[in-house]
């Protein structure tokens, strides 16, 4: 309402009010009225707009709650989730951990028993190497002993032969004796 200069009379005034201050007075009531209604509709208005922002407000806080409450649950699970995950990822750690230091172990084991064969084939190398040049030393003394008893036996067999000669002609020789000893009587 704009305000214009209006006079307001006094309650005593009212007869001294001229027709166009009445009319003005009028309309000024007129307007202060209309101003009030409209002044009371924008409240009933703005009241059902605070009733209504009331109301949204109290369902969106519920909504608001109630998503809070569903990520907070949904946090648990993806915390329990992420904690059981860590622990079977931990626990699948340590076992490729225990296999890696029980491969560890039997590379280990295989490459200790792999020098000790090696050091083992030599010695037996060596060892077999040793038998090989004692068996050959045998054979040739065996060879060597053999030509000489096959020496020995052909001297002995030429003896043999050479005293059968002498006991044929120590035989022919007696046969001969004794015949010259008989003729000889």
């Amino acid at each position: 309402m704009g305000e214009d200069n209006v006079c307001v009379p006094m309650p005593g005034q009212f007869s001294k009010i001229s027709p166009t201050e009445m009319f003005r007075l009028r309309h000024s009531l007129v307007e202060l009225v209309e101003e009030l209604k409209l002044r009371k509709k924008c409240d009933r208005d703005n009241e059902a707009k605070i009733q209504e922002l009331v109301t949204r407000n109290h369902v969106l806080q519920r909504t608001l709650d109630s998503e809070q409450q569903r990520t907070k649950l949904k946090e648990e699970t993806f915390e329990k989730a992420m904690s059981e995950m860590k622990h079977h990822y931990e626990n699948k750690m340590m076992q490729f951990q225990i296999e890696k230091q029980q491969l560890d172990a039997r590379t280990g084991v295989k490459d200790f028993l792999k020098d000790h064969m090696r050091e083992e084939m030599q010695q037996l190398q060596l060892t077999n190497y040793q038998y090989e040049k004692t068996i050959k030393e045998l054979e040739a003394k065996l060879q060597s002993q053999e030509n000489s008893s096959e020496k020995k036996l052909s001297q002995w067999s030429d003896i043999e032969r050479k005293v059968a000669e002498l006991s044929d002609l120590y035989q022919s020789a007696v046969g001969s004796f004794s015949r010259l000893e008989a003729e000889g009587e």
